[in-house]
């Protein structure tokens, strides 16, 4: 009995000698492996390779030019102008206010063509309250159903100003077209007045047409409108008519045979779409 547990104590003796002998080897290879690392052969290692940089470009950069400059001039305050379609300036004095540039009157009448004649015929239509009304258009005798300004002449006859089909009198019965075949300025227009003696002036987009019933005289920018585009006319007191342009308002004086052009200043609406005589 004694003599098998001293055989085993040498075996066990035999197999701690023998694992703590591996270990030691495997840590000292582990120790070696980390102090000696990896190895390159030296024929493996080239030299670093140099190359040569080519000389920096230089461009010769020729004087600078000094330019001797002048002081300026003190400028003179002067007044405003503007150049309009007669070739006239706006004179402006010095409180501010528009002074009117004065241009003669230039007329040259020309016998008006006969208007042409529609029978107008009579349409009846229910009103709300079931009455008749008597109505009129395209189907029987109108031409245009834009309507822009109407005005009653000394003879109970309706005219009427149309925006594509010129303008036209109704006497009841008839219409009478005025058209740019009678003489009108152009076909558009915008807006129309009858004078105390009976004179019709058509305000159209090609200028503003005098109609006396047997001649016709044209206003425009050749012979003193600020602008063709005639918005409004009226009649004025001693003779005179008033138009609205797209440049500001005109006033014609038949007596003097000039025209007062007053156009605005530039940084506001020239447009004149209506005005009144006081």
């Amino acid at each position: 009995m004694l003599e098998k547990t001293f055989t085993c104590f040498i075996r066990f003796i035999s197999l701690f000698l023998l694992v703590n002998m591996g270990s030691t080897f495997l840590l000292g290879q582990s120790l070696n492996a980390q102090i000696i690392g990896i190895s390159i052969p030296q024929k493996n290692i080239q030299p670093p390779t140099t190359k040569k940089l080519a000389l920096p470009i230089t461009t010769k950069v020729g004087q600078p030019i000094v330019l001797s400059l002048k002081q300026p001039k003190k400028a003179l305050v002067a007044a405003p102008t503007q150049q309009l379609s007669i070739s006239k300036t706006i004179n402006v004095s010095i409180d501010g206010h528009v002074q009117p540039l004065i241009t003669p009157l230039v007329e040259n009448p020309q016998i008006a063509g006969i208007p042409e004649k529609v029978l107008a015929q009579k349409l009846l239509k229910k009103n709300t309250d079931n009455t008749n009304l008597l109505t009129y258009d395209l189907t029987n005798g109108l031409r245009d159903m834009t309507i822009g300004r109407q005005y009653q002449d000394r003879d109970n006859n309706l005219w009427t100003a149309s925006i594509y089909s010129g303008a036209y009198k109704f006497d009841g019965k008839y219409f009478h077209y005025f058209t740019e075949a009678q003489g009108l300025s152009s076909n558009s227009v915008r807006t129309m007045a009858i004078t105390q003696n009976n004179e019709l002036w058509f305000g159209t987009l090609k200028g503003v047409t005098k109609y006396d019933g047997k001649y016709t005289t044209h206003y425009n920018t050749e012979n003193g409108l600020l602008n063709d585009w005639a918005l409004h006319v009226e009649e004025g007191t001693n003779n005179t008519m008033w138009i609205g342009t797209m440049d500001g308002p005109q006033m014609i004086d038949k007596s003097g045979k000039v025209i007062y052009s007053f156009p605005t200043i530039p940084a506001f609406n020239n447009q004149v779409f209506d005005l009144k005589v006081d």
